[in-house]
């Protein structure tokens, strides 16, 4: 009930919408860097998403360099033979968030 209460509160459906809304600009953002097509299209995910790596990356150098350079910490696996970052915007993310691990990953990716 008092998880309720709070989303009732604090507009929780436009904060949703507005998650989404960072995720998909994000993920469009994500794509365009590394040419890569997307894994779904825009209605297939909401505030968390998944994207394709180069398959030149070595993810555990780029997991920790993300983390050791720039304090980012956001899962990247391995997935049969496909690269993959997940990315999950929540409340507390700002476009500011999503900007610097654009800006990280165009620095790190062999591309």
């Amino acid at each position: 009930p008092c998880a309720i209460q709070f989303m009732q509160e604090h507009n929780w459906g436009e904060v949703g919408a507005g998650c989404h809304q960072l995720a998909v600009k994000t993920r469009r953002q994500l794509n365009a860097l590394t040419g890569l097509e997307a894994l779904c299209g825009e209605e297939g995910f909401y505030q968390m998403f998944s994207a394709r790596l180069p398959g030149q990356t070595d993810l555990a150098r780029l997991k920790a360099r993300l983390y050791d350079e720039f304090r980012i910490e956001v899962p990247v696996i391995q997935w049969k033979s496909q690269k993959l970052i997940r990315i999950s915007i929540q409340a507390y993310n700002s476009r500011s968030d999503a900007d610097a691990l654009i800006a990280a990953l165009q620095t790190l990716l062999e591309l």
